[in-house]
């Protein structure tokens, strides 16, 4: 214990180096990298909701991220947890629910929400459809990451699968699209649904917590793309997943001296509740 609380001592002036340094070099702008309004602009408004999306794209993000759960219906709507307790205060799953009730259930957490309390468009789950609607009039890139209501050791079934391809493209038609999971089964049966279906407008990331650099040759093959935990992870192994032509997203950066590190590091697309850029 005591070790690691020495060496952590003796990194943290050539952490605040480095900071400083970049600081003198690195000047985050729009272009620097391909900013994810994560959640929407969550920062600003109670996250996956309208006000959130309509934020971000006046704000100027390249894409948007949100999350995808089914209701009891068959429905997908747009919330990150399984349970509505965090975000609308009522201990109840998403897919316990149908979707005309969860319509009816305010959002009551989230940032700023006493501020947008009186409007629908923070007060609402939204729908798959509101979200790319949003992404496509303002010409921005939906990100769009598959929840599994279930059993997260299960990938999502071919019908849930080929439903969200299908809802996406009434919207989308040949715009780019992303969509991530942690559950790389889910993502190799979308990946056969998009091939059956000749669709090529899609991209796909595998969501890890840390990188593996043994699945690098499996990512290349199969044509997946990389999104890692910004603190999980040494700039050293992002480096490798660049190196080796795969796509690579960053998620959650809400702090300035990690976007200028990440920005330096030639790392494409960084995800943050915030507006990180002048």
């Amino acid at each position: 214990m005591k070790l690691s609380k020495v060496s952590d001592a003796a990194k943290a002036p050539l952490r605040k180096a480095r900071a400083e340094a970049l600081k003198k070099t690195v000047k985050v702008h729009a272009g620097s990298a391909r900013f994810i309004a994560h959640r929407g602009y969550s920062d600003e408004a109670p996250e996956n909701t309208v006000k959130a999306f309509e934020l971000a794209a006046e704000e100027g993000f390249h894409s948007m991220e949100t999350d995808i759960r089914y209701t009891k219906d068959g429905k997908p709507v747009l919330i990150h947890d399984a349970s509505l307790k965090r975000m609308c205060g009522v201990d109840k799953k998403v897919c316990d629910l149908t979707y005309e009730e969860i319509r009816k259930i305010p959002i009551t957490g989230g940032r700023n929400n006493g501020i947008y309390h009186d409007d629908i468009k923070a007060t609402r789950i939204p729908n798959l459809k509101e979200f790319l609607i949003i992404c496509r009039d303002n010409g921005m890139v939906p990100m769009m990451e598959l929840k599994d209501n279930w059993n997260v050791e299960e990938p999502l079934s071919d019908e849930v699968l080929s439903d969200i391809v299908r809802r996406t493209r009434e919207v989308m038609e040949d715009r780019p699209v992303i969509y991530v999971s942690f559950n790389l089964n889910s993502l190799l049966g979308l990946k056969h649904i998009l091939s059956e279906q000749g669709i090529r407008n899609v991209t796909l990331f595998h969501i890890v917590s840390v990188i593996d650099t043994n699945m690098i040759p499996f990512y290349k093959e199969n044509g997946i793309q990389v999104s890692c935990n910004e603190k999980k992870n040494k700039l050293h192994d992002m480096r490798k997943v660049r190196e080796a032509g795969l796509t690579l997203v960053v998620w959650t950066v809400n702090n300035m001296d990690q976007a200028r590190l990440f920005v330096h590091g030639r790392i494409e697309w960084i995800a943050s509740n915030k507006k990180l850029w002048t």
